[in-house]
């Protein structure tokens, strides 16, 4: 039989033994616990940003394909697996909350934690399968969908930006509602907030660079680092401030959800005190 006992402060995880053995416990207060998983993700995600500018981008190691690994800009590295795994631990949390609030007979409360549950998990898909850029890009080539062919940016944004604004929107008000900490409707406030400056970096990466609304050409005519550009990255003024402006978009999609799972897994660790799991053999 295997028990799991939880409390506001301190959670004990007890494995009884074979007959009249004693329990084994395991103590730990969960402010601790939490304090150190929002620290050590933050300084892992801070850790990225600097291996893609010496490894990557400075060219620090010759061999291209460490240089890929290492670059947060792409799908299939280091910083892409981090962000994945980030998001499908966060909706494992809502999904628990989801079964802890519909055991508990709170129907429409376990709808809320259901929605939200659906659509990390949807974006932990997305992440791994760019699942939104590729229904864009495909409407956009396609020509069938009349208001992605007239975007300047990126597709996708004109399909999936209102159901993201729409469901931004009932996860402030939901969550707002549930969580009771200032410590966590702030953390739900700036996760939030670092999502919309993410989408609206996408959409100024996604202009042309003669476009009047393109921000990385602006920024580049008004500042003028091309030879440090030429000579710590080799490239132009605009790829230089085109690939950090992705990277910085990166990263503010990494802290969000950051803020959000330790402030859920802060409110499931409260709600979740007195939950007993029970594995009995047959």
């Amino acid at each position: 039989m295997f028990t799991v006992q939880s409390s506001t402060d301190t959670h004990v995880v007890a494995v009884e033994q074979a007959l009249d053995a004693p329990p084994l416990e395991l103590q730990f207060r969960s402010h601790r616990i939490l304090t150190l998983l929002f620290a050590t993700c933050v300084c892992v995600e801070l850790s990225f940003v600097a291996l893609d500018y010496w490894v990557n981008y400075s060219r620090g190691v010759e061999a291209g394909p460490i240089r890929r690994l290492f670059n947060i800009t792409r799908e299939d590295g280091l910083a892409s697996w981090f962000a994945i795994t980030q998001t499908v631990l966060l909706a494992l949390t809502l999904w628990a909350l989801w079964l802890i609030t519909r055991r508990a007979g709170a129907r429409w409360t376990s709808r809320g934690w259901l929605a939200l549950a659906a659509l990390f998990t949807y974006m932990a898909m997305d992440d791994g399968a760019t699942i939104h850029e590729r229904i864009g890009s495909t409407l956009k080539s396609s020509g069938s969908g009349e208001a992605a062919s007239w975007s300047p940016s990126y597709g996708w944004q004109v399909i999936f930006v209102p159901v993201f604004a729409v469901m931004g929107a009932f996860m402030l008000g939901f969550l707002w509602r549930q969580l009771r900490g200032g410590r966590q409707r702030l953390a739900v406030v700036l996760a939030l907030g670092a999502m919309a400056l993410a989408v609206a970096l996408d959409f100024f990466e996604g202009l042309k660079p003669d476009h009047p609304w393109n921000l990385h050409t602006a920024l580049a005519q008004r500042w003028d680092f091309a030879n440090f550009a030429r000579t710590q990255f080799d490239q132009t003024e605009y790829a230089t401030l085109l690939h950090f402006g992705k990277s910085l978009e990166e990263t503010l999609e990494m802290l969000a959800i950051t803020l959000l799972w330790t402030a859920i897994l802060s409110h499931s660790m409260r709600v979740g005190r007195d939950v007993r799991v029970r594995f009995i053999s047959d």
